[in-house]
Parts: structure tokens; sequence; C-alpha cells
């Protein structure tokens, strides 16, 4: 039995989550790469995306920017320009006993405006909205795993190996 798996093993005793296994010197990686795909939804915001991982890597995947929201008011009708982002960043290992699984450790984040839920109507106000989850699961490659389902938000992740 390996350090790390005993390690595993005595932290799932504990219902703590398990350690990734250690990286190897660079020149000397051995594992291979996985596709990581996502589907998020946060009240009126929605992505999806992929993106690639070496085994044991971390990789962040950021997308961003401004869009344009009408505003009205006195004046009439504005533009307001407000921040839309999504962010995950992941860290994936097979897992040893089972090569048609994988864990994973990530973080998922999705923020932006939405239409306002207390303010005037009439004014068109925005809110922002942030939704963030951080967590380590276990998956069957190939398979859709939602992690966050929820009326008003949705979380979807697939993990693949690339051969």
């Amino acid at each position: 039995m390996t350090q790390f798996l005993a390690l595993a093993l005595a932290c799932a005793a504990l219902g703590a989550p398990a350690p990734l296994p250690a990286l190897k010197a660079p020149g000397k990686l051995s594992g291979g790469h996985f596709k990581v795909s996502f589907s998020i939804r946060n009240k009126a915001l929605e992505k999806a995306g992929n993106f690639v991982v070496q085994e044991g890597s971390q990789a962040s995947y950021i997308d961003g920017g401004e869009v344009a929201w009408p505003v009205r008011g006195a004046q009439g009708v504005a533009v307001e320009y407000k921040k839309v982002s999504t962010l995950v960043n992941c860290v994936v290992v097979e897992d040893p006993n089972f090569k048609a699984r994988a864990r994973a450790e990530c973080q998922f984040e999705l923020s932006g405006p939405v239409p306002s839920e207390t303010g005037p109507k009439e004014l068109a106000v925005a809110d922002a909205k942030t939704f963030q989850l951080q967590t380590a699961f276990e998956a069957d490659l190939g398979k859709p795993l939602v992690l966050v389902d929820e009326p008003d938000k949705r979380l979807t992740v697939t993990l693949e190996e690339l051969k």
C-alpha cells in the first residue's frame, strides 16, 4: 500500500477529504491529461466551458468582462457596464484502484448582474449575484455529475481522460 493510499484511507475513516498525491519533479510527470467540462447557472447567469488539466496539476479557467446593462431613470434609458465573471480552479487525479474514476478538488464561481428582486421594476435595477462552490469529489469518467441542484442554481461537471 502506498503512503498516499494509506493517508487517503485514514482521512476517509475520519470523514476528512483525502489529500492529493504529491507532484513529481518536472520532466518526470507520468500522469495523463483530463478534460474538465462544466455548466453553471446562478439565477439568470449561465456559463459552460471546458479545459484540459494535467493530472496532479492545477488549471484555472477565467472568463469575464463587462456587459452593457440598460437602466431606466428620470432622464430616460442609460447604459451601465456591469462586471461578469466565471472562475474555475481544478486539480484532478486518477483513482489508482479504479481507472474509470477520478478525484478532483475544484472551485467554481459565477458572478454578474441579474434583474433586481428588490429594486423598483420601472428602473430596471440590477443586483450583483455571486455563486461559489469549493469542493472535492469523485466522478466516473465521461459521466456528468451534478454538484448543485437548486431551483435557482445548478452546477454540473464531467471529467474525461484524454488518451
